[in-house]
């Protein structure tokens, strides 16, 4: 539905308003039924600020009728970033934004994995690691970029890299990582 939105939007079609409503509405459907009170006041509260971000970027979009890649990756984001968000309030466990340690490098036009970097970064994040955690998966970021999808195989690496960094971690012994996609 982001891509479909952000075709519109990049047209200069305002009925990506429309479909925006329809992406806040099924979010808006499920949070309603798992949260009650003071819960559902603060899981409404960061997903409102998420989709005023969201909002204000198909805005842009549509205003200067541009689509760049830079742009793509910022809006695809925010279905890992907002689905990963309420899940973690839902299960009561930290969120970690894997844009702050998956990182990557564009090589003749891909975004490739920078393991060095990533490792490092992993080790910092996770210097005191709780005994779950919740990690949105399929997203990275990049220098010169911002935010970065990752797919296919170099996705499917990313809990590969952190699990044998975090399980020589020395209070990670039996603890468990959720990779949510």
């Amino acid at each position: 539905m982001l891509i479909k939105t952000s075709k519109l939007a990049a047209a200069g079609n305002e009925e990506y308003e429309t479909e925006f409503q329809k992406i806040r509405y099924k979010h808006d459907i499920l949070i309603k039924s798992l949260f009650k009170g003071d819960r559902l006041a603060e899981v409404e509260r960061g997903m409102n600020n998420m989709y005023n971000e969201l909002a204000n970027i198909f805005r842009g979009v549509c205003l200067i009728q541009d689509f760049s890649e830079k742009t793509s990756s910022a809006i695809v984001s925010y279905g890992e970033r907002l689905s990963s968000f309420f899940i973690s309030r839902f299960l009561e466990i930290p969120l970690h934004d894997a844009r702050k340690f998956i990182k990557t490098d564009n090589q003749y036009g891909k975004n490739i994995l920078n393991f060095e970097l990533t490792s490092q970064k992993i080790k910092e994040e996770f210097s005191d690691v709780p005994e779950v955690a919740l990690v949105g998966g399929f997203i990275s970021s990049s220098a010169r970029t911002g935010e970065t999808p990752i797919w296919g195989g170099v996705a499917r690496i990313i809990p590969l890299l952190l699990l044998p960094l975090l399980w020589m971690h020395p209070s990670w012994k039996y603890g468990q990582m959720l990779m949510a996609s």
